[in-house]
């Protein structure tokens, strides 16, 4: 669009350019990659608040019987953890749908939500060597250690290429080399967790 000013000499022009879906406010603001993201937290957002408020009265009940037990603290801060990163991400997508995405909000809940998951692989190790339900003390340290330490830096990995990649190339966690790392840990969690 060229706008001519004969008579006057034009010394400042500002051009705005903004990229919109067809659509409802659902899908206006957001890439095709997003979409479907911020009624997906809406959902699980709420259920995460039935199961925090579920939860909460599981831990008061058993600490008034003395039977609460460590792994149900990791597990329950992992719970709370990842409640939050919901609560975080549902914020950024909302605020996102009016236009004002704000990618350090992103990256805050993406890192709760790592941490968060860190968490419960952690307790289901420690429920696969069967610590609080068949023992006290756990066996094979070492690999454990070994496992945990090797689960760890892909999750920090994992979210270090988050932060850094372009999303024009690269759009789900899959579709890059260390996605598949992460698949192969979990698979190998899986099987520390049978054997």
């Amino acid at each position: 669009l060229a706008v001519a000013i004969c008579d006057q000499a034009v010394t400042e022009v500002d051009i705005g350019i903004q990229w919109m879906n067809s659509g409802d406010m659902w899908t206006k603001e957001v890439s095709f990659d997003r979409q479907g993201l911020a009624e997906t937290y809406i959902a699980f957002t709420s259920l995460y608040l039935i199961g925090f408020v579920a939860f909460t009265v599981l831990i008061v009940m058993l600490k008034k019987k003395r039977r609460l037990h460590m792994v149900i603290i990791v597990f329950y801060l992992s719970f709370i953890i990842y409640f939050s990163s919901m609560i975080i991400l549902l914020y950024c997508y909302i605020i996102g749908l009016i236009g004002h995405f704000d990618r350090a909000i992103y990256l805050t809940g993406q890192l709760f939500a790592n941490f968060a998951q860190l968490g419960f692989t952690i307790t289901l190790l420690l429920l696969a060597k069967g610590w609080g339900i068949s023992t006290s003390k756990l066996s094979r340290k070492r690999d454990l250690a070994v496992l945990l330490v090797i689960v760890t830096l892909t999750y920090i990995g994992l979210y270090l290429y988050d932060i850094l990649r372009d999303r024009t190339f690269v759009s789900y966690l899959y579709d890059f080399p260390l996605g598949v790392a992460l698949l192969a840990v979990r698979l190998c969690v899986f099987a520390a967790f049978l054997m």
